[in-house]
């Protein structure tokens, strides 16, 4: 029964050491998955952010070749109908450039673009003013004479290639962003299957471990049982051979009584029958 006793000692470490090896990779898979998911968070966060600067640069173009196409309209014809989009974009821009702003301020480079985008819009606006002022008070001539100067032209493709820049960047960023939370994704994934892979290895491992510690234990109390029938065993040879080292004329005389002797006829003596 002492051999069955030390055999539990293996058997209890084997479980706690698997236990523990699977609240291990529980937590791996655990802390992983949170992992990935703040970190799909901050990607989408920032991706959504690209978005809106793109969103609203190109907001601010449209807007603003609304007010030029508006500026033109009614400098050819000085009809006040082809305000409509001019007036339009005007409502709309400061809104505009005040999100683009918003939204650009967590990155320096693209709030300095957006800073000098807001500049140029200014500009634009004033001269288009300018000269929608003119065609009214002095008519169509010095309107387009003003227009030809192509300084409205030149402060438009600044715009542009600002808008572009911006653009071009935030496309950059949202590139990168995909491949952080792929790389991530990919990580998490590798863990995830990792820790599962372990987890079912050490759910067979268990049920081996735990067969063969059973079979221990069975041959075990087998070796036992055979051991206290060996002794058991020794035992009794021990019996039989102090029996029979035991003499034998005692048994001769016990079996011997009074009719095995007789006289012999003619003879003065005893002797014995048989």
């Amino acid at each position: 029964m002492k051999g069955l006793v030390k055999s539990n000692a293996p058997s209890r470490k084997m479980d706690r050491f698997l236990r523990g090896l699977a609240m291990l990779s529980g937590l791996a898979i655990a802390v992983s998955a949170y992992v990935d998911w703040r970190t799909f968070r901050i990607e989408t966060r920032k991706a959504d952010q690209t978005r809106r600067i793109l969103a609203t640069t190109e907001q601010v173009l449209g807007a603003l070749k609304d007010a030029e196409t508006g500026q033109r309209g009614f400098l050819l014809t000085g009809d006040s109908r082809y305000l409509e989009p001019y007036n339009s974009a005007q409502e709309a821009l400061p809104r505009l450039l005040e999100t683009l702003s918003s939204v650009a301020a967590v990155k320096p480079m693209q709030a300095a673009r957006v800073a000098q985008v807001r500049i140029l819009i200014m500009q634009k606006r004033a001269e288009m003013a300018q000269t929608l002022n003119v065609r009214r008070d002095e008519g169509e001539r010095k309107a387009l004479a003003i227009v030809k100067t192509n300084r409205g032209q030149d402060l438009m493709d600044k715009v542009r290639s600002l808008c572009g820049e911006i653009n071009e960047n935030e496309y950059a960023d949202l590139s990168e962003h995909s491949r952080q939370a792929q790389r991530h994704a990919d990580q998490s994934r590798a863990v995830t299957i990792l820790g599962s892979l372990i987890l079912f290895a050490l759910l067979v491992s268990e049920k081996a471990a735990s067969w063969l510690l059973k079979r221990q234990d069975e041959l075990l109390q087998e070796l036992d049982e055979s051991r206290q029938r060996f002794q058991m065993t020794l035992v009794g040879i021990g019996g039989r051979s102090y029996r029979n080292r035991q003499p034998r004329n005692h048994k001769l005389h016990k079996s011997r009584g009074p009719s095995a002797y007789r006289l012999g006829p003619g003879r003065g003596c005893c002797q014995t029958t048989g």
